[in-house]
C-alpha cells in the first residue's frame, strides 16, 4: 500500500519549491515510512532528499539520502547521490555519481563503506539498440575482491554475468577488468553492431524510397516546374549581381548525413524537394561574393544568413 500526499508548490525568494510524494508508507517485507522532498536549486539543477524508517525482523533501521542533479548541457546530465543508512546489523554510507552522455550512454561511479566492508564501483551503460542495453561495472573492495559485472537487458529480460577476477585486490586484476571489457565492447561495436545498424538503416531507407516513390516523382516534377517558372527572373538577378560582384549562389542542395532536429524543412521551398523523407538532412550552399568562393552548411531548421566573412574559402 502506498499513500501519497498531494503536491505542494510555493514560491519563495525567486525559487520554485515543490514537494512531491511528501510521505510514503509501504508494507511488505516490513513496514517502511519514507519522507521525501524535492526543490529546484537553479534553472538547471535540483535536489531530492529523503528519510526512510524501516522495521524488519524486530530490527529498526533509518536511512538518509540526498540526490543533486544538474543538466550540464543539452544532452548531458550529471547526478550525485549521497545515502546514509543506520541499522542493525547493516549500516553504511554511499556516494555515487552518474553522468548521462547524449541519449544512449551513462557513466557511473560509486563509493560505499559500512559494517560489512568497503566497495568502489565504476562502469558504463549504453543503449545498443531500441530494446537492448549493455552495462559493464567494475567492483573493487572487501570482501568481494575484484569483480566485473556484465548486464544485458533485452526488453523485459535481464541477463547478469558476474566474473570474479580475484578474491583479493590486485592491480593486474583491476587493469584487465577495466581495459578488457572496454576493448571487447568497442570491437563488438565496430565489427558487429555498427555494420548491423548501418545495414538496418539502409534497408529502412530503401523501403522508404519505394514507399514514397510516387510522391517523390510528383514533388520532383513540381520542383522542376518551379525552377522553369523562376528561370527568367533568376537570370536577370544573376546578370545584375555578377556585374556588381555581388552575391551569386553557385549551388544549393540538401545533404542527408548530418544530424538535425526537424521542425520545418527547407525542402518545402520553391525549386526544392525531399528525395529522402524521414532522414536527417542539412542545406549546403556554395556561393560567390566579391569574386570569392564561400561555402556554408545550415541545419534544416536554421535561418539562412549569407553572405558572411566566416563562410569564405581561403585558397592554399
Amino acid at each position: 500500500m502506498i499513500v501519497r500526499e498531494a503536491s505542494l508548490r510555493s514560491k519563495c525568494i525567486g525559487y520554485i519549491i515543490e514537494f512531491k510524494d511528501l510521505a510514503i508508507f509501504e508494507a511488505g517485507n516490513g513496514p517502511t515510512l519514507t519522507l521525501r522532498a524535492f526543490t529546484n536549486l537553479t534553472q538547471r539543477s535540483y535536489v531530492i532528499g529523503g528519510i526512510a524508517l524501516r522495521s524488519e525482523d524486530n530490527t529498526l533501521s533509518a536511512g538518509l539520502n540526498c540526490m543533486i542533479a544538474r543538466q550540464l548541457d543539452r544532452h548531458t546530465i550529471g547526478k550525485a547521490l549521497i545515502t546514509i543508512q543506520l541499522g542493525i546489523p547493516n549500516s553504511f554510507a554511499l556516494a555515487s555519481y552518474t553522468r548521462k552522455l547524449e541519449k544512449n550512454t551513462k557513466l557511473k561511479g560509486s563509493v560505499k563503506t559500512g559494517t560489512f566492508g568497503s566497495l568502489v564501483e565504476y562502469g558504463c551503460e549504453r543503449q545498443i539498440s531500441e530494446h537492448s542495453k549493455l552495462a559493464a561495472t567494475m567492483c573493487i573492495g572487501m570482501p568481494v575482491g575484484v569483480l566485473v559485472k556484465i548486464k544485458l537487458t533485452r526488453a523485459s529480460q535481464v541477463y547478469n554475468f558476474p566474473i570474479n577476477l580475484s578474491e583479493e585486490i590486485h592491480p593486474a586484476a583491476i587493469f584487465y577488468g577495466t581495459v578488457v571489457p572496454v576493448a571487447v565492447f568497442w570491437v563488438v561495436k565496430v565489427l558487429i553492431v555498427n555494420p548491423f545498424l548501418k545495414m538496418e538503416k539502409e534497408m529502412e531507407s530503401e523501403a522508404n524510397k519505394v514507399k514514397y516513390a510516387k510522391q517523390m516523382a510528383e514533388k520532383k516534377r513540381d520542383a522542376e516546374n518551379s525552377i522553369r517558372l523562376m528561370q527568367e527572373t533568376c537570370e536577370r538577378i544573376l546578370e545584375y549581381e555578377t556585374s556588381r560582384n555581388g552575391l551569386v549562389i553557385v549551388n544549393a542542395g540538401m545533404d542527408t548525413w548530418y544530424p538535425w532536429v526537424k521542425e520545418s524543412s527547407k525542402s518545402n521551398l520553391s525549386g526544392f524537394y525531399d528525395p529522402c523523407p524521414e532522414e536527417e538532412k542539412m542545406l549546403r550552399i556554395r556561393y560567390l561574393f566579391r569574386d570569392a568562393v564561400h561555402e556554408v552548411t545550415f541545419g534544416d531548421q536554421e535561418h539562412v544568413r549569407i553572405p558572411k566573412q566566416s563562410h569564405k574559402i581561403h585558397s592554399s
